[in-house]
């Protein structure tokens, strides 16, 4: 049987996520410190496009004068060689911006095509690319610009060319996070293909990942992805897709599912409710910690998390337990602060090894993120086993950017990565 799926959600949900100039204005409107930059920015600019025209002396002209202080011929002043230091200013304005220009224009493209084809095709492709973009990560950035054009010759282009190559990978691991989380949508899925068209609106899921891929991609390279959340279809596009009372007992709105087996229900996952964690708590979110395989390289015992989850819960720290009947099969331990403008640190979020894949981390992500904001958090930040592939396309699924690799940082000889989501308060 084919699943019904609202026609609207699929045709708006790509638009969604689309970036207007409109809401960009609206944005860096809002931040002062954002105006004030894009104004520096167009001045600078002006100056830039327009120094050809302006009445000044030749920059390369040499005269009697050296070194001489600030005048009214020479505002700057000149050089050891009697140059007009405010006309070598002025410019030297335009080909600093063409490089920056060219420069960051081609390390954008080229960083959001790779992080665009290793977060869509995954699997091999993204492990390959990413151990690529992890070896120019291993060079410090001025280093490896300096190699570049020491290799290359000393020429504005070869600059363009260094800086191009030290912020691709940069622009690649910030693309890469919201198109992860940009597969797992609704509307994706529903575009796979073999499902009735009559059903998902006629669109291909190629071109509707991609459509939403593209504005994903610019938000997360201006740094607004992590402050809006899914698409949603508009509230007034609803009623004309809702389903009548007799709607799926047409045959031409529902396609018969032809050379397809039959779809299996999947069981029902059980039903559990997470609440704040209390001392009768403690002793077995404590035995969940130390059977946990993960926690065991870290060295976790029963009775270090038993002290460890009192002395939370007695600093009152947020602990959540997610129970199910009676038994704890999930937590999750969060440490709100006022350091890193207002951020609240996951410090763990473990589950049951029976009760993974249902839905219950998801749970307890999204009241983590709900007890955050009511903390008045604009910050999640959390650190995951960099071999922990599962824990990391997890929440990259939920809109959590990749950061940065730490190594060694909780415990000797483990890697760690440190994930990070933002939105207004």
């Amino acid at each position: 049987m084919a699943t019904w799926i609202p026609e609207s959600a699929s045709r708006n949900a790509p638009a969604a996520f689309g970036l207007g100039p409109t809401r960009v204005l609206a944005a860096i409107a809002r931040e002062r410190v954002a105006l004030a930059g894009l104004a520096m920015v167009a001045v600078y600019a002006v100056i830039a496009l327009t120094v050809g025209f302006l009445p000044l002396r030749d920059p390369l002209q040499i005269s009697a004068d050296r070194l001489a202080g600030p005048s009214a011929a020479f505002p700057f002043g000149t050089d050891a060689l009697g140059r007009d230091l405010f006309s070598r200013v002025l410019w030297g304005a335009r080909l600093s911006m063409q490089v920056a220009l060219f420069s960051v224009a081609a390390a954008t493209v080229a960083g959001g095509v790779l992080g665009l084809v290793s977060g869509y095709l995954g699997g091999f492709v993204d492990l390959v690319i990413g151990r690529l973009m992890d070896v120019f990560f291993a060079f410090p950035a001025i280093l490896l610009a300096l190699g570049i054009v020491a290799a290359l010759g000393p020429d504005p282009r070869n600059v363009i060319i260094a800086i191009a190559v030290v912020y691709t990978p940069i622009f690649m691991r910030v693309v890469r996070g919201p198109v992860l989380a940009l597969k797992a949508q609704g509307f994706v899925e529903a575009h796979r293909p073999g499902e009735p068209r009559a059903v998902v609106g006629g669109a291909h899921r190629g071109s509707a990942l991609f459509s939403g891929s593209l504005g994903t991609a610019a938000r997360a390279i201006v740094g607004r992805d992590a402050e809006r959340g899914a698409a949603v279809p508009r509230v007034r596009d609803a009623p004309r897709d809702l389903p009548g009372p007799r709607d799926h007992d047409r045959r031409p709105w529902v396609q018969s599912p032809r050379g397809r087996p039959p779809r299996r229900a999947r069981p029902a996952a059980p039903m559990s409710r997470i609440v704040r964690a209390r001392t009768e708590h403690v002793r077995p979110m404590a035995t969940l910690m130390a059977r946990s395989p993960l926690l065991r390289r870290y060295r976790v015992t029963a009775r270090g998390a038993k002290a460890n989850l009192a002395a939370a819960l007695r600093e009152r720290e947020i602990v959540l337990a997610a129970i199910d009947g009676d038994d704890v099969v999930g937590l999750a331990w969060i440490v709100v602060t006022r350091a890193l403008d207002r951020s609240a640190y996951l410090r763990l979020l473990l589950v049951s090894e029976d009760h993974q894949s249902r839905g219950v981390g998801a749970a307890l992500l999204v009241r983590v993120e709900r007890e955050a904001r009511a903390s008045r958090c604009r910050h999640v930040a959390l650190l995951v086993t960099r071999t922990n592939r599962r824990a990391r396309s997890f929440y990259e699924r939920h809109g959590y950017a990749h950061v940065g690799d730490l190594a060694g940082f909780v415990r000797p000889g483990i890697a760690e990565s440190l994930y990070l989501k933002s939105w207004r308060t």
